[in-house]
């Protein structure tokens, strides 16, 4: 298939004008790196590179020194290997996340994406880097990971299960107890069918209740679900789902919260009889 004439185009643009190369890398990396692998004491970092740590770009050298002084050393070693294994072999990627050291001492993440340029033989003569800063997006990870760790300290002493599914029943979340108590199943894992999880004669009535909260934004729905044993047995929660939005009011997944009733249920039965 003959490629589109403003695809042909814009390439032709990035290799004849300078400002249309400045233009796509500024506003879509933050920091290029050309390595000359032939002699590895030349290396050019972009100014954005610089500036993203928080330099003056007219003040930093060109050198492997200037960086691997910034960089995690773990993250420096991991680095080594990557590049190793790719340019031995083409098809390994170099693609990982870097922590750097900002000017005013705290951690800057990096997502760092790398491409050796080879010769006709296919010697690696050159190796590009494209960096992006994430570090937003990992201390909003470890932000939600603490929480999840808070939650788990706190439902933990109370026996409370806490479990978050996609809108299609995959499991997302689910706090120590919950996974404690039935981790014998081995479909118990962060993206598995929660239903899996689930007597098969409850799975409509899951599936129900779930629609229920997708349709009725801000209610709470209870429902009681049995969990099966290895044994053969199986125990019963009580369960109350929630749908939980995203900031623009979207749908975004169920929050789940239970607690075992075995116990209370095998009691009344044998009372009542």
């Amino acid at each position: 298939m003959k490629d589109h004439y403003l695809k042909q185009e814009l390439y032709d643009l990035v290799q004849s004008d300078q400002d249309v190369f400045e233009f796509l890398q500024e506003a879509s990396l933050d920091g290029l790196w050309y390595w000359d692998l032939n002699d590895p004491e030349q290396e050019w970092m972009s100014p954005k590179f610089w500036k993203t740590l928080g330099y003056d770009p007219t003040e930093m050298p060109h050198t492997a020194k200037s960086w691997q002084n910034l960089i995690n050393p773990d993250d420096l070693e991991l680095a080594r290997q990557n590049l190793a294994a790719h340019l031995a072999d083409p098809s390994h990627p170099y693609d990982q996340e870097v922590r750097y050291r900002h000017k005013k001492g705290y951690t800057v993440w990096v997502r760092c994406r790398g491409m050796a340029i080879r010769d006709k033989n296919g010697h690696p003569t050159r190796m590009l880097w494209a960096h992006n800063n994430i570090t937003k997006l990992k201390e909003t990870e470890i932000r939600l990971s603490q929480e999840n760790n808070r939650l788990d300290a706190i439902l933990g002493n109370s026996g409370l299960y806490l479990v978050i599914t996609d809108l299609s029943g995959r499991y997302t979340y689910f706090n120590y107890t919950y996974k404690n108590d039935i981790d014998w199943l081995p479909h118990i894992s962060i993206g598995e069918d929660s239903l899996l999880s689930i007597h098969s004669a409850d799975h409509q009535k899951c599936i129900d209740t779930v629609s229920r909260c997708i349709q009725n934004p801000g209610k709470t729905f209870e429902v009681e679900l049995r969990k099966p044993q290895k044994d053969g047995s199986f125990r019963t929660n009580k369960w109350n789902f929630s749908l939980q939005t995203t900031v623009d009011g979207q749908p975004d997944s169920i929050l789940c919260i239970g607690y075992d009733i075995s116990d209370q249920k095998k009691s009344r039965t044998s009372t009542n009889s």
